[in-house]
């Protein structure tokens, strides 16, 4: 699938970025990474992503994923990925939608995934808090 394709519209308020090319891009997948802490990823990458985070309105734009996975996923909006979303957005932009260079692929590791049905946002209940002890 495309960055396009696992990025809801609503995500693209935050981020200035040309629509066109995400739909040449592949989407890479956030379970495992391996990050550097320099300067230059701090500034560029984990500070962008932090801050889409700590946005409800730009990290959960859309409050269910609707993940299909069907034909021309590329260029069809077909699930909304949330952080991995904007972690695929920023890496696009920041290296001109060149996959290659900020995705050499693992021979290290393979992450396996199973079906679960934990696609559903949980909300924190604060009834609790405004107890009197």
């Amino acid at each position: 699938d495309s960055v396009f394709g696992t990025t809801h519209e609503g995500m693209y308020k935050y981020f200035m970025t040309d629509i066109e090319k995400l739909k040449t891009v592949y989407a890479v997948q956030s379970g495992l990474l391996l990050i550097y802490n320099t300067e230059f990823v701090f500034r560029n990458i984990l500070w962008w992503w932090c801050l889409c985070d700590l946005t409800v309105q730009c990290s959960a734009s859309v409050q269910t994923p609707k993940c299909k996975f069907e034909e021309n996923s590329m260029i069809k909006y077909r699930c909304h990925r949330f952080d991995q979303s904007a972690l695929n957005v920023i890496l696009a932009n920041l290296y001109n939608f060149t996959l290659s260079k900020y995705n050499k692929g693992s021979r290290v590791a393979i992450v396996r995934r199973h079906p679960t049905k934990m696609n559903v946002i949980q909300y924190c209940n604060n009834t609790n808090s405004s107890k009197k002890h």
